[in-house]
């Protein structure tokens, strides 16, 4: 099925020459096809027939046009001027009888032409088409007078400046806007230029209208072409500019600004060397100087500050003395900028710095007697010597300051300047305690034995005690310095003992008689169940040193049984565990089942489990629970963890941190503590224990679970 070409006629316009027939009818239309497509920049074919006196009237004259629409499917045809197929356009006699066109078409641009329409001729005089613009002009009131106008005819209304169009007996207005538009003007965006005075533009070009470049700001500048959408551009290096692109025809025009901005080499700035060390008020600076078309300029963001010119790089700059400055030289072009930092610092003078006098306190505390430093200056006190001190605000001349009794403080107090100027003085505190009689305990006469504790009284804070010995030879302290050292002595020896207290500022003693005893013997060694264990006396007590290991290993999560055999548990299940640290045991095993106070036990013949009462007696001769841990415990972190606080072993009962194990199975404290059993209960399920740790010098006496395994320490019957 073919398709039907549509055409809607614009209108018809008649050429002539003045008092003469027309030249030509200019004939304007736009294509469509039967979908009411616009037929856009495609060939077509058309005929054009005159008729006269009807639309079915003969043929005076017959031409062909091949033409191409246009992007919006416009033709324009110039009736007379086409290829003739007959008659003779000009004797076409136009003043006598009425004349149609009949138009034909081939959308294909052949001769296979499709008969679109018929359309009469309007018998107007001529010569008012010769002088106006070739398209009818009629006011309003003469359009309405028209008699059935022909379909499709075209007329200029005077009246209201619109094009009335004649269709389906009506009269249609086309009042659009103006046509065509310019075209929307559009420029690819310029890069910063460096170094260079050319650049090469971009911009679109018209479809409809001309293109124009003009410069809207900036001095200098001239293109290539003006009209030339890829035109270049001279400027002035250092300048920026505004060009505008500009799009016009006689509808109107449209514009497009860019910015180029030409730019000169940038000079990296270099605002010269720090100085800190400055006399005065004031320096001369020395920053680089600008390259070409740059410029240069001072900035500092302090108060009370000033510079002679900010732009020379040679400026002289003016603070407060005392005062440190960042000064900053920027390097800007019309495009980008550098920076660099200068440290400036002026110098006050020093004040010379004064500790104060010396001084004697009987106290712990005073006031530091520092003088003030001067302005722009600064100062701060500092410990040369001595521990524990404390200084309320160590920048404040007067500071509050305390320290330790019986302690000698050298300080010192240094001014400053912001150059690092200085100057220092120093000053010797001496903090004393008041004053306490010295105190050497009770005087003691001892039945058996050449060693036993002393009792002198703890001295106050700040004072150091310490012992002497004032008549009797070969006695030997433990501890000097401790108000409960042991002495040992020869059997059957009277000694006479000082007990010193001594401050910084003062001294004072007092004197202790000791009456040492006779000798008994407990042995060395003892061979039980193939292990020797060492015997160690302490005070009137026979011990083994070493815990005690006899028996079969059992795991630990097997419960011990009343069987007739030893059983021992090892820590971790680790036989050699038991070779360092000894067996651990129920307190039922340890018993052999038996609740009786002070019983053999597990252990050899005379020999027996120590009560409560005897462990209480051993750390009564060695100080008390509070210190007696220390005594009892073996030196060093070999077989106890760091630090180990206040091991001395003075008493040779060398106990390790063998740790011990629950009835569940699971052992503790390998290294951290040492547990002991004594055969005195504290209920059917408890009894009492005690417990050495790593951490401080304490004895701890408390009731344990009976299931608990702990060590066991056998002591001699006397």
């Amino acid at each position: 099925m073919k398709r039907t070409l549509i055409f809607l006629m614009l209108g018809f316009a008649f050429l002539t020459s003045v008092g003469q027939m027309p030249q030509a009818i200019k004939y304007q239309a736009i294509t469509r096809g039967i979908s009411g497509n616009i037929l856009a920049n495609q060939p077509i074919s058309v005929r054009v027939n005159l008729l006269a006196d009807s639309s079915l009237g003969t043929i005076v004259y017959s031409e062909t046009h091949a033409i191409t629409t246009n992007a919006y499917g416009l033709i324009n045809l110039d009736i007379g001027k086409g290829t003739v197929v007959s008659g003779n356009f000009a004797a076409i006699n136009w003043s006598s009888g009425t004349y149609f066109v009949k138009i034909e078409v081939d959308e294909t641009g052949g001769n296979n032409f499709q008969f679109l329409g018929t359309s009469q001729l309007l018998a107007v005089p001529y010569a008012m088409y010769a002088k106006e613009s070739g398209i009818l002009r009629l006011t309003y009131e003469e359009i309405q007078a028209m008699v059935n106008p022909a379909e499709g005819l075209v007329i200029y209304n005077l009246t209201t400046g619109c094009l009335n169009v004649r269709r389906n007996d009506n009269w249609y207005a086309l009042c659009g806007e103006c046509y065509p538009q310019p075209t929307a003007s559009l420029v690819a965006w310029v890069n910063d230029v460096k170094n260079d005075t050319v650049v090469l533009l971009q911009a679109n070009t018209p479809q409809f209208g001309t293109g124009t470049w003009s410069v809207y700001e900036g001095e200098d500048g001239t293109f290539s072409g003006i009209h030339d959408p890829n035109a270049v551009f001279t400027g002035k290096l250092g300048q920026n500019y505004s060009l505008v692109w500009t799009i016009s025809n006689t509808c109107g025009s449209s514009s497009y600004q860019i910015q180029v901005k030409l730019c000169p080499l940038l000079t990296q700035a270099q605002a010269g060397n720090d100085s800190t060390r400055i006399p005065g008020d004031h320096i001369v600076l020395n920053a680089n100087e600008p390259g070409p078309l740059n410029q240069g300029v001072w900035e500092c963001y302090a108060n009370n500050v000033s510079f002679s010119d900010i732009h020379d790089p040679h400026a002289t700059f003016t603070g407060l003395p005392g005062n440190n400055y960042y000064v900053y030289w920027y390097v800007n072009t019309n495009c980008e900028s550098s920076i660099d930092e200068l440290y400036l610092s002026f110098c006050p003078e020093v004040t010379i710095a004064d500790a104060g006098p010396d001084q004697h306190v009987y106290g712990y505390f005073t006031y530091l007697e520092g003088n003030w430093p001067q302005y722009q200056n600064q100062g701060f006190w500092t410990i040369l010597e001595g521990n524990n001190g404390f200084m309320e605000e160590n920048t404040y001349c007067l500071s509050f300051f305390t320290g330790d009794y019986n302690t000698v403080y050298h300080l010192r107090w240094t001014t400053f300047t912001s150059c690092g100027d200085s100057s220092f003085d120093d000053v010797s505190i001496s903090f004393c305690p008041p004053l306490t009689a010295a105190d050497a305990g009770p005087d003691q006469t001892l039945t058996y034995g050449n060693y036993t504790l002393l009792a002198a009284v703890l001295p106050f804070d700040g004072y150091n005690g310490h012992w002497s010995l004032v008549s009797g030879t070969g006695g030997v302290f433990s501890d000097q310095a401790s108000p409960t050292s042991g002495f040992t002595g020869q059997y059957n020896t009277s000694y006479v003992l000082r007990w010193t207290l001594t401050t910084i500022c003062d001294t004072t003693y007092d004197e202790v008689t000791i009456n040492l005893g006779s000798l008994f013997s407990c042995g060395e060694t003892i061979d039980y169940l193939g292990q020797i264990y060492h015997i160690i006396q302490i005070g009137t007590q026979c011990w083994m040193k070493e815990n005690l290991n006899a028996g079969t290993m059992i795991n630990g999560s097997v419960a011990d049984a009343n069987n007739g055999t030893i059983e021992k548990y090892c820590y971790d299940n680790y036989p050699a565990n038991c070779a360092v640290y000894g067996g651990l045991y129920s307190w039922d095993e340890m018993m052999q089942y038996t609740t009786t106070e002070g019983a053999q036990g597990i252990c050899p013949a005379g020999w027996h489990i120590a009560t409560d009462g005897e462990w209480t007696s051993l750390t009564d001769y060695l100080g008390g629970l509070s210190v007696a841990g220390g005594k009892m415990k073996e030196t060093g972190t070999t077989h106890w963890y760091d630090p180990n606080t206040g091991a001395t072993n003075e008493s040779g009962f060398t106990a390790l941190g063998g740790g011990y194990g629950s009835s569940a199975g699971t052992f503790y404290s390998l290294y951290f503590n040492a547990y002991f059993w004594s055969s005195t209960q504290t209920s059917s399920a408890g009894a009492y224990g005690y417990d050495l740790t790593y951490y401080n010098a304490n004895a701890y006496r408390s009731s344990s679970n009976k299931t608990n395994r702990f060590s066991v320490r056998c002591l001699k019957d006397l």
